[in-house]
């Protein structure tokens, strides 16, 4: 498989939070409570993007979101399940995009949408299967606003 087709993906799950958060409205701006490392395996992945048409909007997106990553002692699809889950139990957002983000089922993907804000959470196998490992981006329309245009600053 190409670099480019997972690179292509988050691409698109970009392109969709992008779509969401502009569309979706205003609200107030949740922060996340850890800083996060960008995951090597997503930062490879804008990497390949390389100069590909979406490839510098979805890096300044993904710099201006607020993120946290995190290592899961659960494989992927226990994680994937678990994070659909807790959003559900939540109760204050929908699913507007998920599924596999490669051919062979190592990572997997969604973009959840609230009242002015979206998450685009990736879960990718990890060593041995045993373990999964997380990142969950977190952006609202103030942050697309801030990459989109910068002259018009926060509201």
């Amino acid at each position: 498989m190409s670099r480019r087709g997972p690179a292509g993906a988050l691409v698109l799950l970009v392109a969709v939070a992008l779509v969401v958060a502009v569309f979706g409205g205003l609200g107030r701006k949740d922060e996340l409570s850890q800083e996060a490392v960008l995951a090597p395996e997503a930062r490879d992945s804008l990497e390949a993007l390389g100069d590909s048409e979406g490839a510098p909007v979805a890096r300044d997106l993904l710099d201006q979101a607020d993120a946290v990553s995190y290592e899961s002692e659960l494989d992927l699809e226990e994680e994937a399940s678990d994070l659909l889950e807790e959003y559900r139990q939540r109760g204050d957002c929908v699913v507007a995009q998920y599924g596999y983000l490669d051919l062979l089922g190592g990572t997997w993907g969604c973009v959840m949408q609230g009242e002015g804000w979206v998450e685009i959470c990736l879960v990718q196998r990890g060593a041995g299967d045993a373990r999964s490992d997380v990142v969950v981006w977190h952006m609202d329309a103030e942050d697309v606003a801030a990459v989109c245009d910068p002259e018009a600053g926060p509201a």
